[in-house]
């Protein structure tokens, strides 16, 4: 029943999470009015920094206080962010704020996704995507949220290149006029109310349980006691493909969640406000269908199988993004097509990546630290490089992601599945020594060699 509640309060704390990122993709040319600037993108790059940070951290205090109430103060802290984002003026705080929203995020990713491991071991597949789920549910919600309380008119305006000049030089009583944060708050103080919620929940489950609340099992699994399928040296590739690849994951949804409304009422395009939150909110709506989806078919099929569906499904709707940018005429059916698949498509890669990767290490505190950072190196810069020229930067990014995360995986699959030069069967490597040296072990060969053996 424990294990059924901590999963319970992870879930929702995803969720919350979900909404704060989902509504940022409309509300952020009214943002970037209200603190009198175009270059609001930094504000990816500071959510970034706090991913990182947020990974390290709770990283390292996992093992040694209450996770839950580390949690707690995470979410707490982002509450209080939330309900003061529509006030700010400045560039400078609202930075900070998105610095508070990806520390949780990263608190999330590291240390909830440990938790749901050491709670549910080898079925943590499909709990693991019931939690990353509600981060899509939430993010699919959001942008309806957020539609309620926009301001009528510009956004295609800011959003375009050929008048973005103007829009340094407004004053403030243009501000005021096109943006005023009577209009939007209310959306920040709906994420703002669920957080603190889900901020209660794990205050309540903290002050349950004793102050150090991981088990002494599980702090001397956690030393780097690692099970990799390969050498030492096939063991540090691993690890640095696994950065890369959440790199270029988190990146490409940042850039999509965070871009897409702005992408789509740019000039190329053309799109009103409407279509443009349409268009966002299939994109998120299929992210959380594809989410939902994961639950059941990770009890069915090998996170092998799942990842590789998964990215041939991100390549071929990149070929619809693709279309979209030559074919203008026909590009609002196009992106229609093209965002739903590639939601459903990129929905699982984080679960299911996550699950392949215990199904061949011993995912510890320290190694979620190298995908969590590799997710916030993808989410600081990526976004921040696509800003430059939204509208054509993010389709050909899209495009770009969709055969750089596929040959990734095709390398992280041939460096966890050598065959042995011999007798039909395949090497393997047990766990790191602290010597450093590994103990190499056989298995038998399986019919299928996509299959986990």
């Amino acid at each position: 029943m424990k294990k059924k509640v901590k999963t319970a309060a992870i879930a929702l704390a995803q969720f919350s999470t979900g909404l704060i990122y989902g509504g940022v993709g409309p509300t952020l040319p009214t943002l970037a009015r209200n603190v009198h600037t175009t270059h609001v993108s930094t504000v990816f790059t500071s959510r970034g920094l706090g991913y990182l940070a947020g990974s390290l951290i709770s990283g390292s205090l996992g093992e040694k206080v209450n996770s839950h109430l580390y949690l707690f103060v995470a979410m707490a802290t982002t509450c209080g962010s939330m309900f003061a984002t529509p006030y700010l003026t400045t560039l400078a705080p609202l930075m900070a704020v998105f610095a508070f929203v990806g520390l949780l995020q990263g608190s999330l990713d590291t240390l909830g996704n440990v938790l749901l491991l050491g709670m549910w071991e080898e079925r943590c597949g499909p709990v693991v995507q019931v939690t990353k789920f509600n981060f899509a549910l939430g993010a699919a919600i959001s942008p309806l949220i957020a539609s309620y309380f926009l301001p009528p008119g510009p956004e295609a305006a800011i959003s375009c290149q050929r008048v973005i000049d103007n829009v340094t030089n407004m004053t403030s009583s243009s501000v005021d006029d096109v943006g005023e944060p009577s209009s939007v708050r209310w959306a920040f103080f709906i994420y703002a109310t669920l957080a603190a919620l889900t901020a209660i929940f794990f205050f309540a489950i903290g002050c349950s349980e004793k102050f150090r609340s991981m088990s002494p099992r599980s702090r001397k699994k956690s030393k780097d006691q690692e099970e990799v399928r390969g050498e030492r040296r096939r063991v540090l590739l691993v690890k640095i493909l696994l950065l890369i690849f959440f790199m270029l994951y988190t990146g490409a949804e940042a850039s999509m969640i965070g871009y897409l409304f702005t992408f789509a009422t740019s000039c190329r395009i053309g799109l009103d406000k409407d279509q443009g939150v349409l268009l966002s909110t299939v994109f998120l709506g299929s992210f959380a269908v594809g989410r939902f989806a994961a639950i059941f078919v990770a009890i069915l099929v090998t996170p092998t199988k799942q990842l590789l569906f998964n990215l041939l499904g991100v390549v071929a709707s990149s070929l619809f993004l693709l279309a979209s940018f030559f074919l203008p005429q026909f590009a609002f059916p196009l992106l229609l097509i093209g965002v739903a698949i590639f939601g459903v498509s990129i929905a699982t890669l984080f679960g299911s990546c996550y699950a392949w990767a215990e199904s061949r290490i011993t995912v510890t505190s320290r190694t979620a630290i190298v995908m969590a950072v590799g997710g916030s190196i993808g989410e600081m810069t990526i976004p921040l490089l696509i800003s430059n020229s939204v509208e054509i930067s993010l389709v050909f990014f899209c495009v770009a992601f969709a055969f750089s995360e596929l040959f990734c995986f095709f390398l992280l699959h041939r460096l966890t599945t050598t065959e042995a030069t011999g007798g039909g069967e395949k090497e393997v490597v047990g766990s790191s020594r602290d010597d450093g040296s590994s103990e190499v072990k056989t298995l038998p060969q399986p019919e299928d060699p996509l299959v986990k053996t």
